[in-house]
């Protein structure tokens, strides 16, 4: 399995629905709540419930009965594809003191909880399979009382790494980040702020000054300066171009760089000033560890440091080694390499203003130690496979996400001028605008986010404190997605209900079925007009791959990398990338076509990336090998009822190795 957005059924979940099929069809007919009779439990800050007294006495001879639970409900997915889960528990209290319990421990922030469910006695085939939930920390609560005096507590939970989602931390870099010294206009300068640490780490962790640094020379960036990954320089001056075109090249760039001098001007939010010698590109592994090794360590744990800043200390974002990986046309390269480049020692990623014998300075595949930045790692039908943590991001991107993601929070006791300043930095927002720039450069392509970490499906282990960088449009499963088709017709044992939903018309929706709505639809929108034949996708195709050769190789480097050519050969990147040569088996593309929206009895191993259809669909719809990719799982645990039911919604998806399984 090598994506985190496409699953086939876990933990025997198809074989139960199809015992309960045959049951079914075997009958008597019970009513759902008499046929699977459910348990949920959920524990966690010494409390749980519902509590297991042995004895009738201890139940019974109470004025009221203990705190009991009236409704669990767990969300895996959240409507979309980002593989989180989260969970709210109502419970009902008869006494103040029990309350007060409830209170006392679950109504703290990221009180961790658990919850176990399953089937208390199992009836017939399909109904004996369990499961807990662990890991997951209270983010929010709330109660009433009704007029019969009874409390209604209301508990929120979610995985831990979502909250690296929405976290804002400090850019003050720690003791040891701060004793590090570049070299800088002759002298050593001490390192003060995240501009002057990326511009250590670019001159061999602060042994070299900038402009000594050979053009094309690759430096390892060692764990103890503040980070983990490779960088790059290359000259920015280049071969056969007059001064003047040199020039404008240089006042370019200056205009993404900050300066940097010696009395250690030049902060996190610095611009301006004198053109650079050296353009510097890190990998994406070195932007994402900047997290672990220089942002982390500033949060300190100490015996007075608070709950919030033990535990985000815990969280950790990673390059999965069986998920961290894309999946693109071989003709996809950069098309903004003065922002991103991929490098390959064979074929099209990393080669500009080749053509001709002229050596310029964006020819990527002159660097030295390439061989430790080569992406591609691999293959699958009609792709190459990416290592995404070895994508090059020039620091400009990486200082404008920066800003962009920064504010500046103040203190001051009288509303006076700020006594006080602090730069925040939202994670969030700052590896979403890294991740937007890499998927405009290549045509939307790539599309990386930061995602739970999918094993937590898989194999029911905790890992609840781990995000993976992950692409979206990665859906490459490497064996058939096997597609559960519910009978709500002729009845199968589970299916409660099944409604089909309806997004046909308009021309938005044509051309997103014909690009699909995981990459970007404009260049389809346009060519509606157009007769989309085979022979016809083949021949844009061709063309767009002729003309960004020659853009390339010819017109990018003699217009002295002008952004005119540069967007010309963006666009041309584009058109590759948005599904000429589309594979449903790799590509994970989904279409606003029909919808399903299924409620069935409580069943454990349906996930978000599964694949589901209805016998109510047309024949043509499977003949097509379309099938609903689940985007979003909702169990619901009735307390009154011990019922358990499990909601599924998806969307429409194409995969031509789909295996249908009926119930």
């Amino acid at each position: 399995m090598a994506t985190p957005f496409k699953f086939n059924p876990l933990f025997g979940a198809a074989g139960q629905l199809q015992a309960r099929a045959n049951m079914w069809r075997r009958g008597p007919h019970y009513k759902a709540s008499v046929r699977n009779p459910c348990y949920c439990v959920v524990s966690g800050g010494g409390k749980t419930l519902p509590v297991n007294d042995t004895t009738f006495a201890a139940t019974y001879n109470s004025f009221k009965l203990h705190t009991t639970l009236t409704t669990v409900t767990v969300n895996q997915g959240n409507g979309g594809f980002g593989l989180t889960s989260e969970a709210e528990i109502v419970c009902t209290s008869y006494t103040k003191g029990q309350f007060e319990e409830i209170k006392s421990a679950w109504m703290n922030m990221h009180t961790v909880l658990t919850i176990k469910f399953g089937y208390a006695l199992p009836y017939g085939d399909g109904y004996g399979k369990g499961a807990s939930i662990t890991g997951l920390m209270v983010c929010g609560f709330s109660f009433e009382t009704t007029q019969e005096g009874f409390w209604i507590s209301k508990i929120k939970a979610i995985c831990p790494s979502t909250a690296l989602l929405e976290l804002e931390i400090g850019t003050m870099l720690s003791g040891a980040l701060r004793s590090n010294t570049f070299q800088n206009e002759g002298s050593s300068a001490k390192v003060t702020g995240l501009t002057e640490l990326m511009q250590c780490h670019a001159t061999a962790n602060g042994s070299t000054a900038l402009d000594a640094v050979a053009d094309g020379h690759c430096f390892k960036i060692e764990r103890s300066k503040g980070s983990e990954g490779m960088a790059v320089v290359c000259d920015l001056k280049l071969a056969r171009q007059s001064p003047s075109t040199t020039d404008a090249i240089s006042t370019y760039f200056a205009s993404f760089l900050p300066k940097v001098s010696a009395t250690g001007e030049g902060s996190l939010m610095s611009t301006g000033g004198t053109a650079p010698e050296r353009d510097i590109y890190f990998t994406l592994e070195y932007i994402i560890n900047l997290y672990e090794y220089c942002f982390k360590p500033s949060i300190t744990e100490s015996a007075g440091s608070t709950k919030t800043e033990k535990l985000l200390r815990k969280l950790k974002i990673i390059f999965d080694p069986t998920y961290s990986f894309s999946y693109i046309d071989p003709m996809v390269t950069s098309g903004r390499p003065q922002s991103v480049v991929l490098i390959s020692p064979s074929g099209e990623k990393g080669k500009y203003g080749t053509g001709g014998g002229v050596k310029l300075g964006y020819n990527f595949e002159t660097v030295s130690a390439a061989s430790q930045l080569n992406c591609v790692v691999g293959g699958a039908p009609g792709k190459v496979k990416i290592d995404v943590k070895k994508i090059l991001v020039n620091i400009s991107v990486i200082n404008a996400a920066l800003a962009q993601a920064s504010t500046k929070r103040v203190e001051s006791e009288d509303n006076s001028p700020a006594k006080t300043e602090d730069v925040t930095l939202k994670l969030d927002s700052f590896y979403s605008s890294i991740f937007d720039a890499i998927a405009t450069a290549t045509g939307g392509a790539i599309r990386l986010r930061l995602s739970a970490h999918p094993k937590s499906f898989t194999d029911g282990k905790d890992y609840s404190n781990i995000l993976i960088v992950a692409d979206e449009n990665n859906g490459f499963l490497g064996e058939p997605i096997k597609v559960i088709r519910f009978n709500p017709i002729d009845g199968d044992g589970s299916t409660r209900s099944c409604a089909l939903t309806s997004e046909a018309g308009g021309r938005a929706y044509g051309a997103q079925m014909f690009a699909g709505t995981r990459k970007s639809a404009e260049t389809a929108d346009a060519a509606m007009s157009k007769d989309h034949t085979t022979s016809n996708r083949t021949g844009v195709y061709s063309a767009a791959v002729v003309e960004f050769r020659e853009a390339r190789d010819k017109k990018y480097p003699e217009s002295g990398w002008a952004e005119t050519v540069e967007k010309s050969m963006l666009d041309t990147i584009t058109t590759i990338s948005r599904g000429y040569t589309y594979d449903s088996s790799v590509d994970l593309m989904t279409f606003p076509s029909i919808g399903i929206n299924v409620q069935i009895d409580g069943v454990w191993g349906i996930v978000p990336g599964c694949g589901i259809t209805s016998t109510q669909v047309p024949n043509d719809f499977v003949k097509n090998k379309c099938y609903f990719t689940v985007t979003d799982v909702v169990h619901t645990f009735d307390g009154s009822t011990s019922d358990w039911s499990t909601s599924l919604t998806g969307q429409t998806m194409m995969d031509r190795t789909m295996k249908i399984v009926d119930l």
